[in-house]
């Protein structure tokens, strides 16, 4: 897994995904979305959208597309509790969500 990501994430992205610009990247620990442990949770400027991404013996074998279109993603954060805070931008400004879970999202 690791020569993977030392391959470069946005490198990554582009290449599979024609996605650049990507904000933030990190593998999901905490509690409040179980099923996620150990993903990489992928945060995209151009894209606007937040990719969840399941990866085995280096191989990607899952990716799911948690949002998209709400904004210009440009900073995401995995909190104490678990939950899972994302920067947005809109032009000048910007707004803090937190994602909890949900009948569908655990």
């Amino acid at each position: 897994m690791r020569s993977w990501l030392k391959a470069g994430i946005g490198l990554v992205f582009l290449l599979v995904f024609g996605v650049g610009c990507v904000s933030w990247y990190g593998f999901y620990r905490g509690a409040a979305f179980p099923a996620w442990q150990h993903d990489l949770i992928v945060g995209s400027l151009r894209a606007r959208t937040l990719y969840r991404l399941r990866i085995e013996d280096g191989l990607l074998v899952d990716q799911e597309k948690l949002l998209t279109g709400l904004a210009r993603i440009r900073d995401v954060e995995v909190g104490a509790d678990g939950y899972v805070y994302l920067l947005l931008e809109h032009g000048e400004l910007g707004t803090v969500v937190c994602l909890v879970p949900g009948e569908s999202m655990q």
